[in-house]
Formats: C-alpha cells, sequence, structure tokens
C-alpha cells in the first residue's frame, strides 16, 4: 500500500527502531511477563512467525493493489504491526467480521515503510479464533456487549448444528425480556447475527432459511422466527433487486410479498422495533401510498421514539428516486427536530444525518443535501456529553472535516487521539488526510485540484488542494 493509502506522512520505518521498542516495552508488567502476540512477532524481522492477537484496525485499500490492512497491538498511527491481504485472499476468508476479534497469523515479518508488515498469500494463513459462547448463558448475556452476542450467535449459526436452535430462542427470550438495552435494541443482536445485508448469496440463504424454519416449528409461539424468516426474505430481495433493473423486479416483489405474508398474521411484531422496521422496508418496497406509509411512521415513532431507523426509512421514502420532491425529505428531518425541539431535537437531526452520510449520501451532506451543518454539530456535541466513546468522538471529527470547519476538527481530533474507530473512518487515508487538513493553513488549499473519492472510488466533487496526492478523501464543502 502507498503511504497515502497506509499512514500517510505518519509510516514507521527503519528509523522507528528505538519508538517501536518502546512501544514494544510498554507490553511488558515486569521482566518475567514474556512479550507475547504481534509484539513478540515483531522481533523477528525476516522469519516466519505464528502467534496469536487482536485486531485493533482494519482498513480497506480501495485504489492500486486492492485488499486489506490490519492493524495489531494499537490503531493506527501507533500499530505494531500490520497484515496485508489482497483482495484476492480476503474474498476466500470464511468469515471476514475480523475487527476487535482474535486471530492466529501465519507469516513472515518483512520490514515496509510503514513498518513490520506480513502478507498473507493464502487464507489458511489467517484464523478467526472462536468466540467463548457462554457469554449467550442466562448469568452472562447482560453483562456482555450487544456486539459480542452478535458475534457468538453468528457463530453458533454458521456451526449449523440442529441443537443449537434452543440457543437461537433462549437468546432471543433473554434479550426480548432484560432491561439491559433500551426497549428498541433489546433483539438486535438476534437480527444482526441473522442478516444478509447486501450479499446476494443463494447458499447462505438457504441454510438460513431452514434454521429459522426449524426455530419456528420448535417454537411455534415465539415471534422471533417470525420476524428473523421476514428479515431474511426482506435481506435477499433487496440483495436481488441490485441497481434495480427491470429483469429483477419480479423476484424482488415477490421476495417482498413472502415477508409480508410472514409478517400480517402477527400481531406481536408490532411491538418489537425491528418488525415494525420490517414494515418499513416492505412499504417502500410496495410504494404503499403515503398516508398508509405516514401511518406506519407513526405508530412506530409512539412506540419507540427513538429508534433512529425509524426517521431515515422515512426520509428515504421521501427521496425522488421513490417519488419525493426536491427537498421534501430535508424538510421532513427540519419537522421532525422541530418536534422535538431543544437539544434532543438537535441529536435526533445528527443522529439522522450521521444515517444518511453513511448508508445514502456517502460524503455528500454538505455538499449534495439542505442538512445544516451547524445543527448536526450542535446535535453531535450533545451526544458526546452523553456518550463521550472513541465511536462519536470519531463521527463527530470525521464530519467536521466533511463540513471543511477546521475550527472544530482540529479539538475534535485532538479528542479521537488514538482511539480513532475505522468503523467511521474506514480507511487509514481518510483519518490522515482529515489530520493533515486541520494543522494545513488555509491558503493551502488554494490552486491545483485532484480528484475526491468516496469510499467506493467514484468520483464525485472536486475541491481545491495543494498538490495531485490521490487520496481517499472525503469530498464536500460546506
Amino acid at each position: 500500500m502507498s503511504s497515502s493509502s497506509h499512514g500517510v506522512d505518519a509510516g514507521r520505518d527503519a528509523a522507528d527502531d528505538d519508538d517501536r521498542a518502546a512501544l514494544i516495552a510498554s507490553y511488558r508488567q515486569s521482566k518475567e511477563v514474556e512479550v507475547r502476540g504481534a509484539a513478540k512477532a515483531v522481533l523477528t524481522i525476516g522469519a516466519a512467525v505464528d502467534f496469536t492477537d487482536d485486531v485493533k484496525a482494519l482498513s480497506h485499500k480501495n485504489t492500486g493493489d486492492r485488499g486489506v490492512y490490519l492493524s495489531f497491538g494499537a490503531p493506527y498511527p501507533d500499530q505494531i504491526l500490520s497484515v496485508w491481504i489482497p483482495s484476492a485472499v480476503w474474498n476466500q476468508i470464511p468469515n471476514r467480521d475480523l475487527l476487535e476479534r482474535e486471530v492466529q497469523v501465519k507469516g513472515v515479518v518483512q520490514r515496509r515503510s510503514t513498518g513490520p508488515t506480513i502478507e498473507i498469500h493464502d487464507a489458511g494463513q489467517i484464523t478467526l479464533i472462536p468466540v467463548d459462547e457462554s457469554i449467550l448463558a442466562a448469568d452472562r448475556i447482560s453483562q456482555s456487549t450487544m456486539g459480542d452476542v452478535a458475534k457468538a450467535l453468528r457463530q453458533v449459526l454458521d456451526r449449523g448444528s440442529p441443537k443449537d436452535i434452543d440457543t437461537l430462542q433462549s437468546v432471543f427470550h433473554l434479550l426480548d425480556t432484560g432491561k439491559k438495552a433500551p426497549p428498541h435494541s433489546r433483539t438486535g443482536p438476534v437480527f444482526a447475527a441473522l442478516s444478509l445485508g447486501t450479499r446476494d448469496d443463494e447458499a447462505l440463504f438457504i441454510r438460513r432459511y431452514a434454521q429459522l424454519e426449524a426455530w419456528r416449528e420448535r417454537h411455534p409461539d415465539s415471534v422471533g422466527p417470525v420476524m428473523a424468516l421476514a428479515q431474511l426474505e426482506v435481506d435477499r430481495a433487496w440483495a436481488i433487486r441490485g441497481d434495480g433493473s427491470s429483469s429483477n423486479r419480479p423476484r424482488f416483489l415477490k421476495g417482498i410479498e413472502r415477508a409480508a405474508a410472514l409478517l400480517t398474521p402477527v400481531d406481536a411484531v408490532y411491538v418489537h422495533a425491528a418488525g415494525l422496521e420490517l414494515w418499513q422496508r416492505i412499504a417502500q418496497a410496495q410504494d404503499w401510498p403515503n398516508d398508509r406509509a405516514d401511518e406506519l411512521f407513526r405508530r412506530a415513532v409512539r412506540t419507540f421514539p427513538d429508534h433512529i431507523p425509524f426517521y431515515v426509512n422515512a426520509a428515504v421514502r421521501r427521496f425522488v428516486a421513490w417519488g419525493g420532491e426536491p427537498g421534501e425529505w430535508e424538510d421532513f428531518v427540519e419537522e421532525q427536530r422541530s418536534l422535538r425541539g431543544g437539544v434532543d431535537g438537535a441529536k435526533l437531526y445528527a443522529h439522522i444525518a450521521w444515517a444518511m452520510d453513511r448508508e445514502h449520501a456517502p460524503h455528500r451532506i454538505f455538499s449534495h443535501t439542505r442538512l445544516r451543518w451547524e445543527t448536526i454539530a450542535r446535535g453531535l456535541e450533545a451526544i458526546i456529553a452523553d456518550e463521550p466513546t472513541p465511536y462519536w468522538h470519531s463521527v463527530y471529527a470525521h464530519l467536521a472535516f466533511e463540513a471543511r470547519d477546521r475550527r472544530r476538527l482540529g479539538p475534535a481530533l485532538d479528542a479521537v487521539g488514538r482511539n480513532a474507530d475505522m468503523s467511521v473512518w474506514i480507511n487509514l487515508a481518510n483519518f490522515a488526510a482529515a489530520r493533515r487538513y486541520a494543522d494545513e493553513r488555509p491558503e493551502v488549499y488554494e490552486g491545483k485540484r485532484i480528484r475526491i473519492k468516496d469510499l467506493n472510488d467514484v468520483d464525485y466533487a472536486d475541491i481545491d488542494y495543494v498538490d495531485d496526492t490521490d487520496i481517499d478523501d472525503p469530498g464536500g464543502a460546506n
């Protein structure tokens, strides 16, 4: 990977050996504690190693030699060791849910401009260490994070043993009746584990469908398998739809009809946020009349007023592409902010804006929409006051960069510090570009122009910039 894609102006080279030695030393608590994992591996440049450690960051490289970098020891820019996986090998890895997971890595440590690196040539060189499934037990699930629960449950499902169906029902019941999470998100880990996302994978669909049918047969009074089967149908339908070509439309609508048929006779789905959200996705696919779709939205937010996907789905239905008028969806977001008012309204506005930036208008909310950065910033500052996590600090800095708000960006990046959340930044170049922009004088950005790319390398905007460096730099000036 070029320096612009993996550690712009911040890569470690041979001259950094003293710094790295200090980092490695920090792993030692005493002379008796053995250096392990990635920290031990980097002591043997040029040698074959076999180590186990946690993935601290995962960065996609979308230009040139495409692939994925894993960072060990610490997130960028303080990683002790990097592992480079070319796209061809990455696509062969059965389970790519590696962030914050323990993996075993085999390979030769090489010295690169960005620091010690292992290049993966075969999927067998990297192995995901199994999650501790005991966290799904009744006496532990309330002490576990929702992300860990989803990972453990996905591991259970991937194993595919018939006896694990009872585990699925047990987890659903424990989460549904528990008090750890807000009501609207309690069963979220179950549906996250079961989601196909946008993958058009026939074999996985068939396998999951058989598992969920077995769940429904074994627990006929549970609403869980009904919603899970409907979600599977909806996920599959939208994956089949793809780019919306007319040839796929009959299969797309058939899948949506099957999902609606599953949900229609089960009133209990309306007391679950996941069930109401599924109905919203069905309403969009079937192009419900506005009054019917709006009544569904009002029912949903009366029951779960803090479930952000309800608002996002209702806004998307107002996109021009779905029959809305220009500016209609932004007016809807402003209306929802106004209805709440004050700080709570600003927080809701920020949540919706971030979801739009991430899912529907990547890096274009300031150049292609009428959403207001000042309101977003005020909302994010209130969110961070409640949840001062690396994730929300990264979101704030990321959007300040997109808004070209240098006044807020510098302090926001300082708050991120060494805890950049790569689920926000996606790759290391974006984070480095933000840092560079925050540190440069404004006049430096007058002059030459470069391409601005979104995360899929689709050109969509230009800004003034000092050189012709090819970077994955979020674009759009406010």
